[in-house]
């Protein structure tokens, strides 16, 4: 399976084996995202989980128990685990129950975001995370220059 993103200033898409991924059901579309994670490294596997959980969570009301003073907190509450993605003008980090994310062995992170997916995200939120993983750790390729604008036109692909 191939997964591909074209992208230019005066086009974008996005397909999966040359069909348009916004065709894709979305029992389909989780499926390749947890097999897109289950071939991860462990330091992809930390940067794109800490995105899904930036891109995917909630910004918590600021008298929740478990804010302190971050400038920058996302919040995905699952029925046994809260995970939380903190950044502010000294670090980036995430956490699951409160520990580090470096805790945790690489398959357990992989089981957590799996479980992620399954459980709590929406179409458009699969989509989001399937593209910034294309974008993120696929392998890129300069198409050229745009005829009317100049920009550069690139393609990400990965292949399952």
């Amino acid at each position: 399976m191939k997964l591909e993103i074209i992208e230019g200033c005066l086009n974008y898409s996005f397909t999966v084996d040359g069909n348009n991924i916004y065709n894709i059901d979305k029992k389909k579309l989780k499926q390749i995202a947890l097999d897109i994670i289950d071939k991860l490294d462990r330091n992809d596997l930390y940067k794109e989980f800490a995105n899904t959980i930036y891109i995917i969570g909630k910004m918590p009301d600021r008298d929740e128990s478990y804010i302190s003073d971050e400038s920058c907190i996302s919040i995905v509450e699952l029925k046994d685990k809260l995970v939380k993605f903190v950044c502010n003008n000294k670090l980036e980090q995430t956490y699951i129950d409160s520990k580090p994310i470096e805790n945790f062995k690489t398959d357990d992170i992989k089981d957590i975001w799996k479980e992620i997916i399954l459980s709590y995200c929406s179409n458009e939120q699969i989509l989001d995370i399937l593209q910034n993983l294309v974008i993120d750790v696929g392998e890129s390729k300069n198409l050229g220059h745009c005829t009317v604008c100049g920009d550069t036109t690139y393609s990400y692909v990965i292949k399952i």
